[in-house]
C-alpha cells in the first residue's frame, strides 16, 4: 500500500511544482511589462523635452508676429485635440458601448491624436501654455492604462466596463475639461496681451 501511495503522490507533487512555476513566471512577466512601459514613458518624455528645446532654439529666429500667430494656432489645436479626446471618452461612456477592448481602441485613437498635436504644436507655446497641454497627455495616458488593466482582467470573462472604470473615465474627462478651459484662458490672455502691444 505504501508503494501505491508514493506512486500516487508523484503526479500530485509534479503538478504542484508546475503550478508554482507558472505563477512565478506570470508574476515575473507582469513586473517586466510594467518596467518596460515605465521606461518607454520616461524615454518619450525626455525625447519630447529635448525636441521642445531644439524647436525653441529654432523659434528664436521667427518674428514676434509669427510667434504670436503660431502660438494662437497651437493653442487652438491643443483645445481641439482635447475635445477629440473628450469625444472619444463620450463614445466609451455611451450606454450601448460596453466592451473594454473597444473602449481601449477609442481611447488609444484619441490619445494618439492628442500626442501628435502636442509634438507638432507645443514648441510654439510658452511654459504656462504648454503645461496644461502636457498634463492632458498624462491624463489620457493614465486613462489608457486603466482601461488596459481592465481589459487584461477580463480575459475569459465578460468584457463589460465596470462601474469603477467608468468613474475613472468620467474623472479623466472632467480633468481634461479643466485643462481645456485653462488653455482657453491662456489663449484669451495671449490675445489681450497682443492687442495691448499693438
Amino acid at each position: 500500500m505504501s508503494n501505491e501511495f508514493a506512486l500516487a503522490l508523484i503526479p500530485v507533487i509534479t503538478s504542484l511544482i508546475g503550478i508554482v512555476a507558472a505563477v512565478l513566471a506570470a508574476w515575473i512577466s507582469r513586473k517586466t511589462a510594467k518596467s518596460v512601459e515605465l521606461i518607454r514613458y520616461e524615454t518619450a518624455k525626455t525625447v519630447e523635452h529635448l525636441r521642445h528645446e531644439l524647436e525653441l532654439e529654432r523659434g528664436h529666429q521667427e518674428s514676434d508676429k509669427e510667434k504670436h500667430e503660431l502660438a494662437l494656432k497651437a493653442l487652438m489645436h491643443a483645445e481641439s485635440a482635447l475635445q477629440v479626446m473628450k469625444d472619444k471618452i463620450d463614445e466609451v461612456l455611451m450606454p450601448e458601448h460596453r466592451d473594454c477592448s473597444e473602449a481601449y481602441d477609442l481611447i488609444e485613437k484619441g490619445r494618439a491624436e492628442l500626442v501628435a498635436r502636442y509634438e507638432e504644436r507645443s514648441v510654439h507655446l510658452s511654459e504656462m501654455e504648454r503645461l496644461p497641454f502636457h498634463d492632458a497627455k498624462s491624463v489620457s495616458w493614465g486613462l489608457q492604462q486603466v482601461i488596459a488593466r481592465a481589459n487584461r482582467t477580463h480575459v475569459g470573462r465578460s468584457r463589460e466596463i465596470s462601474e469603477y472604470v467608468k468613474r475613472r473615465i468620467r474623472k479623466a474627462r472632467n480633468e481634461l475639461t479643466e485643462l481645456q478651459e485653462h488653455l482657453r484662458k491662456e489663449r484669451r490672455r495671449r490675445e489681450r496681451a497682443w492687442e495691448i502691444r499693438q
